[in-house]
């Protein structure tokens, strides 16, 4: 129709600029804006999103500022190999911010972590307020991205991430210029009810085909990526959300 074409000029034109590796790339990169919306829609968890790149400068921090800016998000803290100061920050997180999206920006090296395995792998996260003794269960209903050059993550966690890389194959990826959009966050801002538009038809569109969905696994984010998977196919990508074509950088 119509408007699921001028939905998806709208998000198209936001990635023009955008190097990713393939189409399948892309696909989850949209896929991180979308999800926010369906969080009261799927039952089940959503993977961690990690935007990466190879070299800096190369445009994955302002990718996640973008969805952060869309959706209203928090940036956190320096990421851990900790396991305890980051479940800190995650049940602080769950308790006191109440935002759609959450960010670890410029993580490096090998990551893994039990706590963030745990994490993904349910709807309920369940701990101790610092200073108290008394258990809390707090809903985990948000998308959690990480960005960082050249990353790699511990098995389980790989199993349970979705990877967006980006790669402008420039020396110096800092000093690119002619962009079409020289602004993007003042865009993104400025325009904000226009994407979220163009998100919630696409969201429309697929509802009233009768949300058709399409996943490669039977794991537990099934739910997830096969609802964006068959949000995508209506708007009319080519190409897979959370292929296995597509599980690193």
């Amino acid at each position: 129709s119509v408007q699921i074409a001028s939905a998806r000029r709208e998000i198209d034109l936001l990635l023009t600029d955008f190097p990713f590796l393939d189409n399948n790339h892309r696909n989850n990169y949209i896929g991180f804006m979308i999800s926010p919306l369906l969080t009261t829609m799927i039952s089940q968890p959503m993977k961690l999103g990690v935007i990466g790149a190879h070299q800096a400068g190369s445009g994955k921090s302002l990718l996640a500022t973008m969805v952060q800016l869309v959706h209203g998000g928090s940036m956190m803290p320096a990421l851990h190999n900790n396991d305890e100061e980051l479940r800190k920050q995650i049940t602080s997180n769950l308790y006191n911010a109440n935002t759609s999206v959450c960010v670890w920006d410029n993580a490096s090296g090998h990551f893994s972590s039990p706590c963030l395995d745990a994490l993904l792998t349910s709807r309920t996260w369940s701990d101790r307020m610092l200073g108290h003794t008394q258990q809390i269960s707090l809903v985990n209903d948000r998308l959690w991205l990480m960005t960082g050059n050249n990353l790699s993550l511990g098995s389980d966690l790989s199993r349970r991430t979705t990877w967006c890389t980006i790669n402008p194959n420039v020396p110096h990826p800092e000093k690119r210029t002619g962009f079409l959009i020289e602004d993007m966050k003042g865009y993104v801002v400025a325009n904000r009810g226009k994407i979220l538009w163009a998100l919630y038809t696409l969201i429309a569109a697929w509802r009233a085909k009768g949300m058709p969905t399409w996943c490669e696994n039977s794991d537990s984010f099934c739910e997830w990526v096969g609802a964006v998977n068959g949000i995508l196919r209506c708007g009319g990508w080519e190409g897979q959300f959370d292929t296995d074509e597509s599980k690193s950088q």
